[in-house]
């Protein structure tokens, strides 16, 4: 009798497809990155990841170098990682495609090779992987739609979708209303992070209370840059931190591990 041994891996694919097994990190992001890109997560990035556990809608305004773009990446990531094949997609966009392609999605590409993880990335801001017979399947990909042009978004079909919407002050409110209609079952996330630069933008209004976004606000003064040995060496920041009663960070980073402050 001829053995199939491609058969045993196959049925595994459809049965794993039908009923995934549930990751030992679906509920806890931060450990994933930890545990499979050997990187540091600060608390205030760890917030940002956990979020997505329990909020549907997640905003995060912030000021520059707190690891935005860096925690983004690693959110999609873990998204992608956690779920069973084919059943998880990621969609990313931003105001510019210099944005999506030179900041997210190149630091999406960094974790990609640095895990060796699921599929490839390629150079259009697409990752696929292999579900079997056939072509690649796409199961991420990082775009800027025009703002006119909401459809743009639309024909994804997966259980788990995650939108991340970068430099958020700078979308339309047509893009957010598109991302809405992925995120249409209460498996999907929608997380929006920028700076508050433009009181008039669509961002500034998710980021107010009772918004039903989840709003994190992520301080550079708070970061762990901001080290008393570093805050002495700027008397004016040292001053200001003293007037807004902000003290120097004591949080302690993990020696021998990564991590991105940028």
């Amino acid at each position: 009798m001829t053995i199939n041994r491609a058969q045993p891996n196959a049925l595994k694919m459809f049965s794993d497809r039908l009923d995934p097994p549930k990751s030992p990190f679906a509920d806890d992001p931060a450990g994933w990155v930890g545990h499979r890109l050997r990187e540091h997560i600060t608390v205030k990035q760890k917030e940002i990841l956990d979020s997505v556990i329990d909020h549907k809608h997640t905003a995060v305004h912030s000021s520059n170098s707190i690891g935005k773009s860096f925690s983004m990446a690693r959110l999609a990531a873990w998204w992608i990682e956690i779920h069973g094949p084919g059943e998880a997609f990621v969609v990313t966009t931003a105001p510019t495609w210099h944005q999506v392609e030179s900041i997210l999605w190149k630091e999406l590409a960094r974790a990609h090779r640095k895990g060796m993880l699921s599929g490839k990335i390629l150079g259009d801001c697409e990752w696929k992987i292999n579900m079997g017979p056939g072509p690649d399947e796409l199961v991420a990909y990082g775009r800027k739609p025009a703002d006119y042009d909401a459809g743009s978004f639309l024909g994804i079909h997966a259980r788990y979708v995650l939108v991340i919407i970068d430099e958020a002050c700078g979308v339309s409110q047509g893009i957010y209303d598109a991302a809405e209609s992925l995120a249409t079952n209460d498996l999907a996330r929608i997380v929006a992070v920028g700076n508050p630069d433009d009181p008039s933008s669509y961002f500034e209004k998710i980021c107010q209370p009772a918004s039903g976004w989840n709003v994190i606000h992520a301080d550079a003064l708070r970061s762990p840059n901001f080290t008393a040995a570093e805050v002495n060496k700027y008397p004016a920041v040292r001053s200001m931190m003293i007037r807004e009663g902000i003290s120097p960070s004591t949080e302690e980073i993990q020696i021998g591990r990564t991590s991105c402050r940028e």
